[in-house]
C-alpha cells in the first residue's frame, strides 16, 4: 500500500517477482518428472516434451473466473 501511495516501486516488484515465481513452480514440476530433462517454451507456456507436465499446468476455473487468452 505504501508503494501505491508514494508512487514508488514495490519491494516485491512484479518485474522480477513473477519470473522468480515461475522458475520456482517449474522446478516443482521438474521434481515430479525425476530423471527427465523438461523443455519449456515460455512464449507458449507449455512443455514441448512432456504431456504429463502440461496436464499439471491445466486449471479448471469456476464459471465466470476464467482468464482472458
Amino acid at each position: 500500500m505504501e508503494a501505491l501511495k508514494a508512487r514508488k516501486p514495490a519491494s516485491a516488484n512484479f518485474a522480477y517477482g513473477g519470473i522468480g515465481t515461475q522458475v520456482a513452480l517449474l522446478g516443482d514440476l521438474a521434481m515430479r518428472e525425476k530423471g527427465k530433462i523438461l523443455r519449456y517454451d515460455a512464449k507458449a507456456g507449455k512443455f514441448t516434451n512432456s504431456e504429463i507436465a502440461n496436464r499439471m499446468f491445466e486449471r479448471n476455473y469456476r464459471k465466470g473466473w476464467t482468464l482472458p487468452t
